[in-house]
């Protein structure tokens, strides 16, 4: 569906995967159990933890993320290109 629409918006799709595939779980945990994380997601302070997290979660995702197409993610990526058509 994705891509048949940005074809009609006049662009060429290259590429259309998942991304952020280690967020699926606790999406799913925090869906079945109704947690919410929100208090912990957008907590301003800056602990030892949540820099820690951050650089783990940087690694993931400049090292395994960013480079494998994964089958399911949180997030969809398109690519494409504009087409302009010039006269002759």
């Amino acid at each position: 569906e994705l891509e048949e629409k940005i074809k009609m918006t006049g662009f060429k799709v290259f590429e259309i995967r998942f991304w952020n595939f280690i967020g699926v779980l606790p999406y799913f945990l925090q869906k079945i159990f109704r947690l919410n994380l929100d208090s912990v997601r957008y907590s301003e302070e800056k602990s030892k933890t949540s820099k820690s997290i951050n650089s783990i979660l940087d690694c993931w995702f400049r090292f395994f993320e960013n480079n494998f197409k994964l089958p399911i993610g949180l997030s969809l990526i398109a690519v494409g290109e504009k087409f302009t058509y010039q006269k002759l």
